[in-house]
């Protein structure tokens, strides 16, 4: 991945990469003007295996969520697919469209 996808805040970094091997993306954040038109609120998370938060006008965080929990409770193993593919849609009319696919061993 280039390092032209991120933002090197020189508080972080000393020196920004010329490459950036290894990098990836953990999830995703939707910002928008939700609350004031000069605050961009986090309207929508979706971080590392299957967590997500999303907000409404006037609320805060609380807390995460997960897509999908199998076998929880049960006398076999748990387990929390992860997501493997995200689609972010251009917004349209007002609207975001998100696709997911989460995926696992089962």
């Amino acid at each position: 991945l280039t390092p032209d996808l991120f933002d090197f805040a020189p508080r972080y970094f000393d020196t920004i990469p010329a490459t950036a091997p290894g990098a990836g993306f953990s999830g995703l954040r939707l910002r928008h003007p939700l609350n004031t038109p000069d605050v961009l609120d986090e309207v929508l998370v979706v971080q590392g295996a299957s967590y997500f938060r999303a907000i409404g006008q006037a609320m805060v965080y609380g807390l995460s969520a997960r897509a999908v929990a199998l076998g929880t409770g049960g006398a076999g193993p748990e387990e929390f697919p992860r997501f493997t593919h995200l689609r972010l849609h251009p917004a349209r009319d007002g609207t975001v469209r998100l696709e997911a696919v989460i995926d696992s061993p089962s």
